[in-house]
């Protein structure tokens, strides 16, 4: 550790700046101001720093920042370089890194590559690939169309697929991509293919390309490496990518280290968090352009980036993607379609704006729940992806591709789900962010229900690789809220039925005998508790677990709303229409008293 005690933790999201001052008191690190502000990497600004700025002054009343800049506040312009080493900073203003993936075939390279590039942090707004049946001249199209940051090529073990990854590297010569910052620095493009042909490569695409070379991401066909073109890509990321971002270059040379993309460091902490508390994680990032699913089960990492499914900018994607009669299922009968549609719209042309009215906040929520539902499917599909066996290949095509799948790792084994993002943060009341959590991941048995209440994830992914320990210990004190214990139960039976029957016991040996029906959501809480045992036992044609088990004796954790008993069943109404399952909606928000 540095002799500096205090650090000024920055997040440039892509709809709002968040900034957290921390200090280091007897080795543990303590929040003494926080702050945010619109993110200014737009017109009319241009400037990220007018953003931290405004975000800066919102901690100003705190003596410890006081301390740090001194009054008044001074511009991004004029600060000493001097005082480098007190800021630590990520980002993904301006929606993050957007990659292509380039591949000769899709089942393997190009899915290897997507792989290599999700580890990374990046966005992956599409896949192209020899095999994919687009015509030479689509893949031209689509690639001038979604103009990314960056371009990883993969492709061929060594010394395979020379002839077709001179095709891939014709195509992207032939799209005449530029510097999404820059016009004037070529674009960069990434190649992990065929180490043999870097050559070639160098030839077809160096002059009108910046061209980076890592390690071939499938040197062989049963085995994958992605350290090395992680490496390259966070690296090309921050020179030539997050540091051309209006007035980054003001901020990074404060930096103590190089600054990260935002959910690059949120997916290094959660692995972290995963590892040292001994569970199965899940966590979502719900920012304003993407939604970010990550997963640790087993000791096993998958991440997902839902490029434009999100709360602000990305909005109509969500309405496109889910359909309005998705959203209208989780509004009560008196908000039309018309309404969801106007405040749809009206929250893309006013992005950093947040809910004013009760009827402006359930349809944002209504909106959050089909974001994060989306994504999660995205996430589950990316899992299955990736799960691949190489001892039981099968040939497939002319390229080729070998395909078999394994069963999914048990998502039912997840012990507690974190929450990320304004739509948490902000809302008024701890029941509307656990049931957010909840039905959009529908968890089976038993879980915990959490939020990073502060933001504070990204910002302790880069303090991490400073002071691992003191990251876990800040975020377990003042970033992690325990909302509470979900207990679902899988399967069926009639509504009315009993479905679960607990006894609770706290601390002090009093028992408290609970029941919920089939059909209802219902709370159980002990303020003066935070952890109660509880003896469980379901209902016949239900169980805890995917293998049938009817009872269960756990010890839980109660959080700020104690116990939630989910009685409605997984699968979870699937067959309903929609005007159906609203009036059961309203029941259960009622019932849970979610709004005023």
């Amino acid at each position: 550790m540095t002799e500096i005690e205090t650090r000024l933790a920055v997040d440039f999201g892509s709809t709002l700046t968040k900034v957290v001052l921390l200090k280091r008191i007897q080795k543990k690190w303590i929040i003494t101001g926080r702050g945010e502000s619109a993110t200014t990497v737009e017109r009319p600004f241009e400037d990220i720093n007018h953003g931290l700025e405004n975000a800066i002054r919102e901690i100003q009343p705190s003596q410890e920042f006081k301390q740090y800049y001194p009054d008044p506040l001074p511009k991004m312009d004029n600060i000493d370089i001097t005082k480098s080493g007190k800021i630590l900073a990520t980002s993904s203003a301006g929606g993050g890194l957007k990659m292509l993936v380039a591949g000769v075939s899709k089942t393997i390279s190009a899915e290897s590559a997507t792989k290599t590039a999700l580890g990374a942090g990046a966005v992956v707004q599409e896949t192209i690939a020899l095999d994919d049946g687009r015509q030479f001249w689509e893949k031209i199209e689509l690639i001038k169309h979604i103009q990314p940051d960056l371009i990883l090529i993969s492709g061929g073990t060594e010394k395979g697929a020379t002839q077709q990854l001179l095709e891939i590297a014709e195509i992207i010569y032939k799209s005449d991509l530029v510097s999404r910052f820059q016009s004037s620095q070529k674009f960069p493009i990434i190649f992990a293919g065929n180490s043999c042909m870097q050559s070639e490569i160098e030839k077809s695409l160096g002059k009108k390309y910046l061209l980076e070379f890592a390690d071939n991401i499938r040197p062989s066909i049963n085995s994958e490496n992605f350290d090395s073109s992680r490496e390259k890509i966070r690296n090309v990321f921050l020179k030539h990518v997050m540091s051309h971002a209006p007035g980054f270059d003001k901020i990074a040379g404060l930096c103590e280290i190089p600054p990260l993309p935002t959910p690059g460091a949120v997916g290094d902490f959660v692995r972290l968090f995963a590892k040292e508390s001994q569970k199965n994680v899940l966590l979502t990032d719900i920012g304003g352009a993407t939604t970010d699913v990550f997963s640790i089960l087993d000791g096993k990492f998958h991440k997902s980036i839902s490029a434009n499914i999100g709360m602000s900018y990305s909005l109509g994607n969500v309405l496109f993607t889910s359909k309005s009669q998705n959203i209208m299922r989780w509004l009560p009968p008196d908000i039309s379609i018309e309404r969801a549609e106007h405040y749809i719209k009206n929250k893309i042309f006013r992005p950093t704006s947040i809910p004013s009215l009760i009827e402006d906040l359930i349809l944002e929520q209504a909106c959050a729940r089909e974001a994060i539902r989306i994504s999660f499917q995205n996430h589950l599909d990316t899992m299955k992806n990736s799960v691949y066996q190489p001892d039981r290949l099968e040939n497939s095509d002319p390229f080729g591709n070998f395909r078999s799948f394994q069963a999914l790792p048990a998502v039912e084994s997840i012990d507690m789900i974190i929450g990320i993002g304004g739509v948490f943060t902000h809302a008024p009341r701890y029941i509307q962010k656990a049931m957010i959590i909840l039905d959009s991941f529908l968890p089976v048995g038993i879980c915990e229900l959490a939020i990073d209440r502060f933001f504070l994830t990204p910002q302790l992914g880069v303090l991490s690789k400073i002071d691992s320990s003191g990251a876990l210990d800040l975020f377990e004190r003042e970033g992690l809220q325990i909302l509470g214990t979900c207990i679902s139960p899988i399967g069926i039976i009639d509504n009315g039925k009993c479905a679960i029957e607990a006894k609770i016991e706290d601390n002090y040996g009093n028992i408290y005998n609970f029941r919920v029906n089939s059909g209802e959501v219902q709370l159980w809480n002990n303020a003066l508790e935070s952890v109660v045992k509880v003896v469980l036992k379901c209902a016949p044609k239900l169980s805890l677990e995917r293998n049938p088990i009817r009872e269960k004796i756990s010890i839980v954790k109660t959080g700020k709303l104690g116990l939630i008993f989910d009685a409605r069943g997984r699968p979870f109404f699937n067959n309903l229409d929609a005007e159906t399952f609203r009036k059961k909606n309203q029941y259960w928000t009622n019932g849970l008293k979610m709004y005023p």
